[in-house]
């Protein structure tokens, strides 16, 4: 937690033991945290809150990517609230890794629901894990429940498997979302998002504050955001 500083990572301020204890001193977040803040909500979460939220927490994974370290127990609990800001806490399973993407790790840690199936089914994984984590927190926050529910490990790989990702059509969301989201639920890791395509992902260009409202600006950003859905698409073909 040193070695991280960053709007959206919770500040250390101190660390220090007595005989029987270690306790760690962090910032004060007084909002709680997201998935407190989703129960009080009571329901799905407007796209563009949710975008803003999405993008907090991809700034704060940045971070951890710029230094070279893997969260591994992404989930709503552990993302914090400070006014406005979203902050990524726990790193209590965070290590670190020599390469962004391709480090192979084996260890299983984290939480099953937000565990990527590499992780669940005990195979080696990298850095792209997190992804698939903020795929799903993205996910309940649009829909305000998970793409695969289940009371057992076994019927989570089982699901995530053999069940193709679900949008539930009552409640609508940009193509721009489904797009994302597909992207970081890829089960294979080959196919999923990587850190830089996630980072500079076109959904995040919907919270900007500097997003034109304009009608013919504003379409020309649809299109623009289109053509990188597009590009984006014929990299992972590639």
């Amino acid at each position: 937690m040193k070695k991280i500083v960053g709007p959206n990572i919770v500040n250390l301020i101190g660390v220090f033991w007595t005989a029987n204890n270690l306790y760690i001193i962090t910032e004060y977040c007084e909002g709680g945290d997201l998935r407190e803040y989703m129960k009080k909500l009571g329901r799905e979460m407007p796209e563009h809150q949710a975008v803003e939220v999405l993008r907090q927490i991809i700034c704060g994974f940045k971070v951890l990517v710029d230094s070279k370290l893997i969260h591994r127990d992404l989930k709503p609990e552990n993302i914090l609230i400070k006014g406005s800001a979203y902050k990524i806490a726990d790193f209590g399973f965070a290590r670190t890794v020599e390469s962004s993407d391709n480090t192979l790790l084996n260890s299983m840690v984290g939480t099953p629901l937000y565990m990527s199936p590499q992780i669940l089914k005990s195979q080696p994984y990298t850095v792209k894990s997190d992804i698939w984590s903020i795929g799903l927190i993205f996910y309940e926050m649009v829909y305000a429940k998970l793409p695969y529910p289940a009371r057992s490990q076994y019927e989570l790989i089982q699901k995530i498997t053999n069940s193709p990702l679900q949008f539930h059509f009552s409640i609508s969301i940009s193509e721009e979302a489904k797009e994302f989201i597909k992207q970081c639920l890829q089960p294979d890791e080959r196919k999923r998002l990587d850190c830089q395509r996630l980072i500079n992902h076109p959904i995040l260009s919907l919270s900007s504050p500097e997003k034109p409202s304009n009608k013919v600006n504003g379409f020309a950003s649809s299109v623009d955001n289109k053509a990188k859905l597009l590009i984006q698409k014929i990299q992972m073909i590639i």
